[in-house]
């Protein structure tokens, strides 16, 4: 059975997940394994255009978890509250892995 409180539940969780997207956007530096990363290799790396595209992909979670409100079956939905930003961030952080030394490097 659906009720208000599952949708503001929902609601809360996106605008999380939207504020998330607006820190990264701002502080790309605090992305995990960048930070830890020596700052000669992070100095080699272009941070603002990581942190656009992490905030990209968080807000496309964002917009996951607010099209999951259409879903009919409290269950599919819960998964799909879970499973789907976990699924993109994965994508995200693979992409990054693979392209970090060329696409995200900093022009010569």
């Amino acid at each position: 059975m659906e009720s208000v409180g599952q949708y503001i539940f929902i609601l809360i969780y996106g605008l999380f997940w939207v504020g998330l997207g607006l820190l990264v956007r701002k502080y790309p530096e605090t992305i995990s394994g960048i930070n830890s990363m020596p700052k000669e290799k992070r100095d080699k790396l272009n941070l603002p255009k990581i942190g656009r595209f992490v905030s990209v992909w968080i807000y496309i979670s964002a917009a996951v978890i607010f099209l999951s409100m259409l879903i009919r079956g409290d269950e599919l939905r819960g998964q799909v509250l879970v499973c789907g930003p976990i699924f993109l961030i994965m994508l995200c952080w693979a992409y990054l892995i693979k392209y970090k030394s060329t696409r995200f490097s900093k022009e010569e």
